[in-house]
């Protein structure tokens, strides 16, 4: 029998989902939209005294850009962006500071800091302007632990993710706590500790967190009251991975419960789909089974890739239970003709609210895909370098003098071991956060 959510009846019917959604008032969604709005103006429009005339902004730029923030909060709108990509071969830098591996990055929503997370208890907050180190938050020393002025944390970091607005950074480790820190200040605001190990993502366009962890669950706080609000339980193994967008719900992957979870959070219920797929080799011989689903990342409000232990890349939509497009092996096999294995995926993100996403393993590569069509099909766009282990992936869109001219930072962090366990390793791999700076350029086709 499966556990459901707080308070929730059977799994709701699938017929009748939608007419609970979109409950946002209008006053809500046109005060959201317009702090927004002014938000994106302060940062683009730059006058000598640091301030703007409404007149000198394009009235059609301003209609276009309300227009496509309020189609962006329902989950509708779908930019196309795969075309007008061009791909390095090289990175933009390979950042290195960590003794151990790299097991989670986190760029800022304007693409100017990066933080990464290691094995070795660190973080450490960088400047991708110019590549230096901005700060380290250190693993906290046994004497601070006697003392009880624990500041870092104590265990392997296993998780990071910034707010939108760039004040509240969240950090997860093995020592069972959550820490948030002070983005502007670079100190410690607070720490949670009912969880064990964990995935973190905030809510975009507010500073909401949700967590997952090794006990099943998920959690949903508020940072800026650095308090608990809220348990979500269904799983039942352990959550290894957690996404969220715009709306008050969230998408997690249940590991060898092999379930994807979308937990509408406001109606308090979820919406279960089942994976179990096969990995099958291209002479149609030897095939894998799914033994657990262990990455998510979200597209839209209605589809998600999830990626497993058979190296299969699942998309998925709120339409429907079972996967829309399974891709196999996306990230090949190795060993021995006769006794070949998998590459798990080991990461995944999406550019959201495009039909854009990376995955990684430890292939060497970092690789770009493509949803076509009407959300039906994946389909490669391309690699980039990045030896080791492919922990963690992170995105931001750089915006340039419109919205189909900037750039793209994705943040590949590696290391010689996967951040879960350690298998074997990889020894000529690099400890580094590898940056790339992806061009778009051109017309976007049509949503």
């Amino acid at each position: 029998m499966e556990l459901q959510g707080p308070n929730s009846s059977d799994e709701e019917d699938w017929e009748d989902r939608e007419a609970a959604e979109n409950r946002e008032t209008a006053a809500e969604k046109r005060l959201r939209l317009a702090k927004r709005f002014i938000e994106d103006v302060r940062e683009q429009v730059s006058l000598e005294d640091n301030e703007f005339d409404a007149a000198d902004v394009d009235r059609d730029n301003i209609a276009d850009r309300l227009q496509e923030d309020a189609m962006e909060s329902l989950g509708r709108i779908q930019r196309k962006i795969a075309s007008s990509l061009t791909l390095p071969t090289d990175p933009l830098m390979r950042l290195r500071g960590h003794t151990l591996s790299v097991t989670s990055v986190a760029l800022t929503s304007s693409g100017k800091t990066l933080y990464t997370g290691s094995k070795d208890g660190s973080i450490i907050k960088w400047d991708l302007q110019s590549g230096k180190r901005l700060h380290t938050f250190h693993r906290a020393s046994k004497k601070e632990v006697a003392s009880g002025q624990v500041a870092g944390h104590t265990g392997h970091i296993l998780a990071l993710t910034t707010s939108p607005d760039e004040q509240y950074l969240a950090s997860g480790a093995a020592d069972k706590t959550i820490r948030i820190w002070s983005i502007p200040e670079d100190k410690l605001l607070g720490c949670f500790t009912q969880h064990k190990d964990h995935g973190l993502v905030f809510r975009r366009g507010s500073n909401d967190l949700y967590s997952c962890s090794k006990d099943r669950s998920i959690k949903l706080w508020s940072v800026e009251q650095l308090a608990y609000m809220e348990t979500l339980f269904g799983h039942q193994d352990e959550v290894t991975s957690i996404d969220a967008l715009m709306r008050e719900r969230c998408v997690t992957v249940g590991s060898r419960d092999r379930t994807v979870r979308m937990w509408k959070i406001a109606q308090e219920s979820q919406l279960v789909f089942r994976g179990g797929s096969s990995s099958q080799s291209k002479e149609g011989g030897r095939s894998w089974p799914e033994g657990s689903m262990d990455v998510v990342t979200m597209l839209d409000e209605g589809h998600f890739v999830s990626g497993s232990d058979a190296g299969t890349l699942s998309l998925w939509s709120m339409e429907r239970k079972k996967p829309i497009f399974t891709l196999p092996l996306a990230h090949g096999v190795e060993g021995d003709e006769g006794k070949e294995n998998p590459r798990w995926i080991t990461s995944l993100r999406s550019i959201p609210y495009t039909d854009t996403f990376a995955s990684g393993s430890w292939d060497g590569s970092v690789r770009l895909w493509k949803v076509t069509g009407e959300m039906r099909e994946i389909v490669p766009l391309g690699t980039l370098p990045a030896p080791g282990f492919v922990n963690s992936l992170s995105l931001s869109e750089v915006a340039g003098e419109s919205k189909t001219k900037g750039k793209i930072l994705l943040v590949a962090g590696t290391g010689q071991e996967h951040r879960f366990g350690r298998w074997w390793s990889l020894k000529k791999a690099r400890n580094a956060a590898y940056v790339f700076s992806l061009s778009l350029s051109g017309k976007e086709e049509g949503s």
